[in-house]
């Protein structure tokens, strides 16, 4: 199951533009965040990390902060590998991405395209080996963070619930105002069923989401929606029904293509027995599902 829309192509042009000064200005903010969300005791398992003042996070990953900015020789093939990610070709990329490999093996910017290629395919054990070679270089390499976050999401979906957990927490060290990090940490929180975390790092990622679409001006509804839908996920296994429908109708509301949030819905009002609402449900659930089909099938 994925658990976050497929929109991965405009993310990677926001990650791949990161630089060192973006990590520099991550580190600065953290602990104005921090001092916003002290509300996580220090025997939770999701309490933050502060940076250590040596080489190795205690996660394991580099960490220098007085290295040096990392540079590679630049491949100008790589412009024609983004714009095929960027039209979705996945795995034309990585055809692409393994000529270049096998003439520079250790080049950090190729093997990170490469894991996203893997990464968008679902081979998340095939990514996870190309983003840790741009983990290696260390967080002066400029798109380090971009690295951390796709490794992250690559543990999650194989299970390794500790090791996303860690690198979610990471990541959010550099990027405080990511909410997908933020809604990863939710994720695992409702794995371990720690139902009272979950709530908390999804409302977190609800912030973080919100202030970025005023920020930028843009709307975050499918982001907003999928925190929505999981926090409805908390509510049922609380045993508040009435809260998890809630939840579904503002996920629907603010991404009415959300199809299973429908079924969901459907399964819920029944449960209520409130037959007509169930039925409602159930006919937004089938033409949502035909149009998802459909669209499937014009690619």
């Amino acid at each position: 199951m994925r658990p976050f829309p497929a929109n991965w192509s405009s993310r990677l042009l926001l990650f791949t533009m990161l630089s060192a000064a973006a990590v520099a200005v991550g580190c600065e903010r953290k602990n104005q965040n921090r001092a916003t969300d002290s509300t996580q005791g220090s025997d939770s398992p999701f309490a933050s990390n502060p940076l250590q003042e040596s080489s190795q996070r205690p996660d394991g990953l580099p960490l220098d902060p007085k290295a040096a900015v990392t540079q590679e020789v630049p491949l100008p093939e790589l412009e024609s590998v983004e714009l095929q990610l960027g039209r979705s070709e996945f795995e034309a990329a990585g055809h692409s991405l393994e000529a270049i490999l096998n003439a520079y093996p250790e080049h950090a910017y190729a093997s990170l395209l490469m894991g996203v290629s893997q990464h968008e395919q679902k081979r998340y054990a095939r990514a996870l080996p190309y983003f840790e070679v741009a983990v290696s270089k260390g967080n002066a390499y400029p798109k380090y963070t971009a690295a951390i976050y796709f490794m992250a999401w690559c543990s999650l979906q194989l299970g390794q619930l500790e090791r996303a957990r860690e690198l979610f927490q990471t990541h959010l060290e550099f990027e405080p105002d990511e909410g997908d990090s933020f809604f990863g940490l939710g994720l695992i929180a409702i794995e371990h069923g720690l139902h009272d975390e979950a709530k908390t790092q999804l409302e977190r990622a609800i912030a973080r989401f919100e202030d970025k679409a005023v920020r930028l001006g843009t709307g975050q509804e499918a982001d907003l929606a999928k925190c929505h839908a999981r926090l409805s996920d908390v509510a049922l296994a609380q045993g508040d029904r009435e809260k998890a429908v809630a939840e579904l109708q503002r996920c629907v509301q603010l991404y009415p293509a959300h199809v299973t949030a429908y079924y969901k819905l459907f399964r819920l009002y029944e449960s209520l027995e409130r037959p007509a609402e169930a039925q409602a449900a159930l006919r937004e659930y089938s033409m949502w599902k035909r149009k998802a089909r459909a669209a499937q099938g014009d690619r």
